[in-house]
């Protein structure tokens, strides 16, 4: 890297560091909750209150992310939410500080490190940081476990196996997608010289151990094995119609976030054309491996939040593409790509903030007038409403095994009204009422305003 090219990625990089905290400053400061954050949120309130994950609450997420975001609630049974971003944001800063230490075993030039990571945490707050999410998480513990397992590689400890094993289970029981990082890194352990039985046996043991101490935790006569196993690969909790995530996306709405996607990683549009300068580095196959098996999220659907998994190992793929690539046009192209996209993600950032102040604004008066008409610890289904105020309303679910915190397009309507009994409420957006006519004829039905929006509450008399 030349002089001054050097000094040019110094300066913004401080700049970059800048921006995420000027941009934490600004999450906390207007914190929205968003239709995710109410899901996980309001099953972290129930698993606080005692209930058992999986016996009691049906959900089709592992608990791992979702206790962890839901902390506050061991010491506040209505915790700010403020409380729960600042733990995603902690979460986000502990990527970037693992992604840093492995990066130092793609990538040599500690300030194209420093840069890399900044622009990491930055990606990883603009894709939907600001909210309670389940990916950084596991995210962490995926990366924990390539570079313990970089470390056995490169130390021949064997008993690093064991520890990858616990992270990679710790990932996916943050999430069930994080299982993916196993496929590169056991096609790793299969085409090394080592004792491939012995590494296979290790890894196994630490990956059963945080299952099993889990199970243990939660078993009852309920819960055998098998059904024990459905819950953790999301199958235990039964929707009517979908897979219980995307359902509602066209490939329009896909495009756009894939669009997203690659305008604010402009550096992806090189790796094509200098990839075939690192195919003989050791760690070629196991990077390309994991960079393609990071793209099979996309398979149960696109969301922003999701880039939060393909990332990491794009940029460490393109971090050793910079290494190996001394050439100062290069660089200078990768650095002028990297800006443009921060650039970008600032526009981006700068422009919406009128308009996530005023959504901010809108949730807090939207919660305040719709616990005017139904009442805080109510229990409650919400049809066409984002589930985000079953945390803002302190709503309860109406039955929190069978029909839970579900979005409401993965219940039929009959589902939902099977389940509602007396004194319970079902609260129904206009669009969303025509579904509902024909199988609440016998409920009473009342229409309300709240901030120009037309709701409809059904009870049971």
């Amino acid at each position: 890297m030349s002089f001054n090219l050097k000094k040019f990625v110094n300066i913004f990089t401080i700049g970059v560091f800048v921006l995420i905290t000027v941009l934490i400053v600004y999450f906390v400061s207007f914190p929205i909750v968003s239709a995710d954050s109410g899901y996980y949120l309001s099953i972290a309130r129930e698993f606080y209150q005692g209930k058992t994950y999986f016996v009691d609450i049906g959900t089709i997420y592992n608990p791992l992310a979702i206790i962890t975001i839901g902390f506050p609630f061991l010491f506040d049974s209505e915790p700010n939410i403020r409380y729960h971003i600042l733990i995603n944001i902690g979460i986000i800063l502990v990527c970037g500080y693992f992604f840093f230490r492995l990066s130092s075993f793609f990538l040599n030039n500690k300030a194209w490190k420093l840069l890399l990571t900044g622009f990491f945490i930055l990606l990883l707050l603009y894709h939907d940081g600001r909210y309670v999410i389940l990916e950084p998480l596991s995210v962490v513990f995926q990366l924990v476990a390539l570079l313990l397992y970089l470390n056995y590689v490169k130390s021949n400890t064997i008993w690093s196996l064991f520890w990858m094993g616990m992270s990679i289970s710790l990932s996916f029981l943050a999430k069930q997608y994080g299982l993916f990082i196993l496929l590169p890194i056991g096609l790793s352990i299969l085409n090394s010289k080592r004792n491939v039985v012995l590494q296979i046996a290790i890894t196994a043991l630490g990956f059963l151990v945080p299952i099993i101490i889990f199970y243990l935790f939660i078993y009852n006569q309920f819960l055998g094995i098998n059904t024990f196993i459905q819950c953790l690969i999301g199958k235990g909790f039964q929707v009517d119609q979908g897979n219980g995530t995307g359902l509602e996306l066209d490939w329009q709405a896909r495009s756009m976030f894939l669009i997203i996607f690659l305008v604010t990683n402009l550096y992806a549009v090189l790796i094509p054309f200098y990839a075939n300068r690192v195919r003989h580095s050791p760690y070629f196959i196991l990077i390309t491996t994991t960079v393609l098996v990071s793209f099979s999220v996309f398979y149960f659907a696109v969301y922003q939040h999701y880039f939060i998994y393909v990332i990491p190992y794009l940029m460490l793929f393109f971090a050793l593409i910079i290494n190996h690539t001394p050439s100062s046009f290069f660089h200078w192209k990768s650095f002028v790509l990297i800006g443009l996209s921060i650039g970008l993600i600032m526009f981006s950032c700068a422009s919406s903030i009128k308009s996530k102040r005023e959504f901010y604004k809108a949730q807090l008066r939207f919660t305040q007038q719709l616990n005017q008409i139904v009442p805080r610890n109510a229990k409650v289904y919400l049809s066409g409403i984002m589930p985000s105020y079953y945390y803002s309303c302190q709503f309860n679910s109406i039955d929190s095994k069978m029909v839970s915190y579900a979005f409401s397009g993965y219940l039929f309507t009959s589902t939902i009204v099977k389940y509602l009994d007396k004194g319970e409420y079902l609260v129904v957006s206009e669009d969303s009422y025509k579904a509902y006519q024909k199988v609440i004829t016998d409920l009473k039905v009342s229409q309300h305003q709240i901030d120009k929006e037309t709701i409809y509450i059904i009870q049971k008399e």
